[in-house]
């Protein structure tokens, strides 16, 4: 399925050339944060934990543009995950770092609100993400066991791109936020008797590139 939707991708990025809109490149950084709630029979709590920065890569293409609005299509690999610090040893019994490389895939819709050299571009749109691969380790894997682990989630983009118009080329930057609509761990005990009898982990994802533009056809 990933390879179906990356040839889309493609598909799209070698049609632009015959119809006059943009192919963009980008490389950057994401910034994201899991967010552990652990629910006992007596207590519920949040652990604590840290950041991991991770790498981005996307291609896509940019069409139906009106100068006002515009539409985009984008393929993302990017790195997401996090970090138990060390006062959450005690609640899983080790120290750990998840990391988790995704493939995404996702359709924006785009405002143009400054179109001159310079051009501001306001986006939102859905996403569907591929887990591609993931750390190894008996926490992940107890929950792969139990089906609690979403390898295929959708989500909302939200981003911001400011860029500049060098000669033929564009240049600049842009800023987004990865909403995912199902956590990464879900997992209950129901009516099993268990010390712990719910875990929930959710990612926060943000992400920043470096954008190459190509107007092409025109």
């Amino acid at each position: 399925m990933t390879r179906t939707f990356f040839f889309i991708v493609l598909t799209g990025v070698c049609h632009t050339k015959s119809i006059g809109q943009t192919l963009f490149a980008k490389v950057g950084a994401t910034y994201s944060e899991l967010e552990w709630l652990v629910r006992s029979p007596l207590s519920e709590k949040k652990l604590d934990n840290a950041p991991v920065i991770g790498y981005a890569l996307g291609i896509g293409v940019e069409y139906f543009n009106k100068g006002l609005f515009s539409v985009s299509s984008e393929a993302t690999f990017y790195r997401s995950g996090g970090k138990f610090t060390e006062k959450a040893v005690m609640d899983f019994g080790q120290y750990s770092e998840v990391i988790i490389d995704y493939s995404s895939f996702g359709f924006l819709a785009n405002i143009n609100p400054l179109r001159s050299k310079t051009k501001l571009q306001l986006q939102i749109g859905p996403r569907i993400d591929f887990m591609l691969s993931r750390s190894k380790q008996p926490l992940l894997d107890d929950f792969d066991k139990f089906n609690a682990l979403s390898k295929v989630n959708c989500g909302i983009t939200c981003g911001v791109g400011l860029y500049r118009k060098i000669g033929k080329i564009e240049l600049g930057v842009s800023g987004y936020w990865l909403n995912h609509l199902k956590n990464l761990v879900e997992w209950d005990a129901g009516n099993t008797p268990a010390f712990v009898d719910r875990v929930r982990a959710k990612e926060r994802i943000c992400l920043m590139q470096f954008v190459f533009r190509l107007p092409c056809g025109r």
